[in-house]
């Protein structure tokens, strides 16, 4: 059994392994699909942000704002709303809402707010009191440029809050009240294949 400090729910380098294999296999292959669904688009940005927002208080909340552009404007994108029309970055195509989900782009970012992606991400967010959705609450996280075989996929994101990195979601609170082995079970399924649809009390049995 990992030795894991106090509110914690993976090591370091275990948050690391879980962040790029959310990247590679929920997040990346979504923005591929919009590429292929909009010819047009040539770029995206990924933004999240930690805020309350109805049923936790570490909630992780994303937004993706694409362009046409191959360096997209964000500052044009976050001028307008995330529902609205963004004629500098996305002219005669729908707004990024309806972009980000379009159902028919397949596959779609599987990313449940108050799950596992609490304990990836929350270090690359602001620190502070928010309990809406506020622009000035979401950081860049990642940019994605079209490539002819594919996307390819930088990180400007900086880690604001070290302290918090695999920071164990609210929504585990049943997480201490497993066995050590039952615990060990919870971190290898989502470790390895992000068994974002576990329920934490179905361990213990």
């Amino acid at each position: 059994m990992v030795k894991l400090k106090e509110g914690m729910m993976f090591t370091a380098a275990e948050t690391k392994k879980l962040r790029e294999k959310i990247m590679t296999e929920r997040v990346i292959p979504s923005v591929r699909s919009r590429f292929e669904k909009y010819p047009a688009l040539q770029s995206a940005g990924m933004f999240i942000a930690q805020y309350y927002n109805d049923e936790a208080e570490d909630a992780i909340h994303i937004q993706f704002k694409f362009s046409v552009k191959k360096k997209p404007d964000f500052e044009a994108a976050y001028a307008v709303p995330y529902d609205e029309p963004d004629p500098v970055n996305l002219p005669d195509l729908p707004n990024h809402y309806d972009i980000d989900n379009d159902e028919k782009c397949k596959p779609c970012c599987q990313w449940d707010d108050n799950g596992i992606v609490v304990s990836a991400f929350a270090a690359y967010t602001n620190e502070g009191d928010y309990n809406e959705d506020d622009s000035e609450n979401y950081t860049l996280y990642a940019v994605f440029k079209k490539t002819a075989d594919g996307v390819k996929t930088t990180y400007p994101g900086k880690k604001l809050r070290p302290w918090v990195d695999g920071m164990r979601p609210e929504f585990f609170g049943g997480f201490d009240d497993l066995e050590e082995e039952q615990q060990e079970q919870v971190r290898k399924d989502y470790l390895e294949t992000l068994d974002t649809d576990a329920e934490i009390w179905s361990y213990d049995d």
